[in-house]
């Protein structure tokens, strides 16, 4: 790793939320000023696949060292200092990549979903990063998950998943994201959808990046979603993204919708974009899904006990016959 340190002293910038939230787009926007390095269409992963087990194991393992619990390992050679050596160098030798494609860039952008669990982490070992975080409409993520589980097998295949992943992902970087004060700035896909001005601009300014007026303009033209849609968007949608809910109403039966509420309900009414009930469309739709869940906890009830007789001994008075063989 003969990377310059001199490239982790760059303004980094990362975005972090849900999958299906937008961040792919807003990546791609922020990567086409001049001033920022990045890799459109690639998400690099560090900070939630490569760096974590071995920061984790190394912190354990050093820490066993110390209190004598352990005699093994990395932590019985190096120090802390060592390894942050390490790590800082293996980030600058990735960044020194992204940076070669535009060597007089000022600003670095990364980004990936799961980077919504690690904030502690980026800010540990990338201190004076600035963080996005795009928060949409979880009904919405959860129709745009399904639709790209089925079409190209990744992402929540379930509802409840998706409205877990999304309820997770997003308390985590609220929570994460509180603690980093102004270089956090949390902001709505919704809002971004609108190309209100004064928005880019209100992002723009957090990340640093001097734009003016006309430049942002065109910015917002060009990369309306109606021109460019990225991240495997489902397309058969497009007809129904000018109207609020109508991606969630059209996707989501009423079952569906009870069970993301279930698991994400709290959160999506905390963030005003559901009100109580919202699941369902009046009171016949709601008297309809309780019976139906009713109905379903009666036959779970029935197989497990089903499943009970069948693991039992074949004949009852086994127990019995075997004592009378011991006699």
């Amino acid at each position: 790793m003969t990377a310059p340190r001199q490239v982790l002293d760059r303004q980094y910038i990362y975005i972090i939320g849900a999958a299906r939230s937008g961040t792919t787009w807003l990546h791609r926007m922020l990567g086409e000023h001049p001033q920022v390095a990045s890799l459109p269409g690639n998400e690099l992963t560090m900070f939630s696949r490569y760096l974590p087990v071995p920061i984790r194991s190394f912190k354990q393992e050093r820490a066993d060292h110390l209190a004598g619990r352990w005699t093994l390992g990395l932590g019985k050679l190096w120090d802390e200092t060592r390894f942050t050596t390490w790590t800082k160098d293996f980030l600058a030798s990735v960044y020194a990549d992204v940076l070669a494609t535009r060597p007089e860039a000022t600003h670095i952008l990364d980004k990936h979903p799961n980077y919504s669990q690690y904030v502690p982490l980026i800010d540990e070992l990338m201190p004076g990063s600035r963080f996005i975080h795009l928060i949409r409409d979880g009904r919405e993520v959860a129709v745009s998950a399904l639709s790209v589980n089925k079409r190209l097998g990744h992402s929540a295949g379930e509802i409840a998943q998706a409205a877990r992943d999304w309820n997770d992902f997003t308390l985590k970087a609220r929570t994460s994201g509180a603690a980093m004060g102004e270089r956090y700035l949390e902001i709505r896909y919704e809002d971004l959808k609108k190309g209100d001005l004064q928005l880019y601009r209100r992002i723009f300014d957090h990340c640093g990046l001097p734009a003016t007026d006309a430049w942002l303009s065109d910015l917002i033209a060009t990369n309306h979603i109606s021109k460019k849609q990225f991240s495997t968007g489902d397309k058969r949608m497009n007809a129904l993204r000018d109207k609020p809910g109508a991606i969630w109403m059209d996707g989501l039966s009423a079952m569906d919708r009870y069970r993301f509420h279930r698991w994400a309900g709290d959160l999506l009414m905390e963030l005003g974009y559901a009100q109580r009930n919202w699941w369902s469309a009046n009171p016949l739709e709601r008297l309809a899904v309780r019976v139906r869940l009713f109905g379903w906890r009666i036959l779970r009830t029935l197989q497990i006990a089903a499943k009970g007789w069948s693991n039992a001994a074949v004949d009852p008075l086994e127990p019995l016959t075997a004592w009378r063989r011991a006699r």
